[in-house]
């Protein structure tokens, strides 16, 4: 057993405890930074069902915004890569993520990593198509609303409400 599956299976052995996998969410950012080669973290992470267990915690932790927050940047940081991509479109991702931004509209921390996590999908035309019809348009533009402040929020959404504003950038 790798060391990362020993990691996520210690995390797993834990649902319950929203501040482990708070520190979690953490390490594995850095672990998917780390100077493994991309191929090899994305293979290690598709063995360990990584979008599963994230897509789970959005759902098993919905009250704990801080934790939301770090899972939607998780998201992010591995949503680069198409393979991961695939994974969370196929595992009804995209609505897991929007319900999550829904349950706290005014939390900056939690619209913004949502955000940038549709923004990351969106590269994807099929997914952004998703996103689309399963309401994103009008959950990117709430957040825009809501924070109108936030450059973060600003700029995400110009690059990912493109398809949106029926300036589609798909062919």
């Amino acid at each position: 057993m790798s060391s990362i599956e020993e990691f996520c299976r210690s995390l797993s052995q834990h649902r319950g405890h929203a501040d482990l996998q708070h520190r979690g969410c953490r390490c594995l950012s850095h672990y998917s930074a780390s100077i493994v080669s991309p191929d090899q973290r994305v293979a290690d992470l598709l063995a360990v069902e990584i979008v599963q267990f994230i897509l789970g915690a959005l759902v098993s932790h919905k009250p704990n915004h801080h934790l939301v927050a770090d899972l939607l940047r998780l998201l992010s940081i591995l949503g680069t890569h198409a393979q991961i991509r695939l994974q969370i479109s196929r595992m009804k991702g995209v609505k897991r993520i929007l319900s999550a931004m829904d349950r706290f509209p005014h939390n900056l921390h939690v619209q913004e990593a949502g955000c940038a996590v549709l923004s990351t999908l969106a590269v994807s035309c099929d997914i952004s198509m998703e996103i689309q019809t399963a309401g994103g348009a009008n959950r990117v533009l709430a957040s825009m609303d809501n924070h109108k402040l936030c450059a973060n929020i600003q700029v995400c959404v110009r690059v990912s409400v493109c398809p949106y504003a029926r300036v589609s950038v798909c062919p």
